[in-house]
């Protein structure tokens, strides 16, 4: 299915005619039937509208081929651990800096309890299903990584209760910064293994 039949797909088990989904999300009604006639792809931002007004992953549209992770690196797996944190499935603890950071010898991660009705953590003595992370660098760039989301979100929050000059340029500045931390926290591993040529336009 392209993504447009999955959306129509969707639609259609919630109920809703292309005319509701298209007020749910705020895109034009003559758009949704373009994009599930394939006359037209939506693109990332109006998958991820639909995908909020549905109540369910963009994922959900892009299949889990789109989603492929190579176990082969740490930084894989310190994606899942990203995407669970940043959706709430994962729950961190620890204490923390003056600044808000977490001290890396304090850290634990807990799964939601949700988790529990389908793993469950080896040793059944432990009820609360925590775990932690062993590999000191992953673990490192964690903090960092998880320190930035928070305090981006906290600048979102600064600018939508107060969307003035200065606190616009402080989210732009913010924002930079996590994507490039985000980045870096994803490829952290990889980066050795590509090979740069002298010379070779980047």
């Amino acid at each position: 299915m392209t993504i447009g039949e999955k959306i129509k797909y969707v639609r259609k088990i919630y109920h809703m005619s292309s005319t509701d989904l298209a007020k749910a999300t705020g895109i034009h009604p003559v758009s949704i039937r373009k994009y599930e006639s394939n006359k037209m792809t939506p693109q990332a931002e109006q998958v991820t509208r639909i995908a909020e007004a549905l109540r369910i992953a963009p994922a959900v549209f892009y299949g889990l081929e789109k989603l492929k992770f190579d176990f082969g690196y740490k930084s894989d797996c310190l994606t899942i651990l990203m995407i669970l944190y940043a959706s709430g499935g994962l729950e961190v603890s620890g204490d923390r800096t003056e600044n808000g950071a977490l001290i890396s010898e304090t850290v634990k991660l807990r799964l939601l309890p949700v988790f529990s009705t389908i793993i469950a953590a080896d040793d059944r003595s432990d009820s609360n299903h925590t775990f932690r992370i062993v590999d000191e660098y992953t673990l490192s760039r964690f903090c960092y990584w998880e320190y930035m989301y928070n305090l981006l979100l906290d600048k979102k929050a600064a600018y939508l209760n107060d969307p003035s000059p200065e606190n616009e340029a402080e989210l732009g500045r913010i924002m930079d910064d996590y994507d490039a931390t985000e980045l870096d926290t994803l490829l952290y591993e990889r980066i050795a293994d590509f090979s740069f040529f002298p010379g070779e336009d980047l």
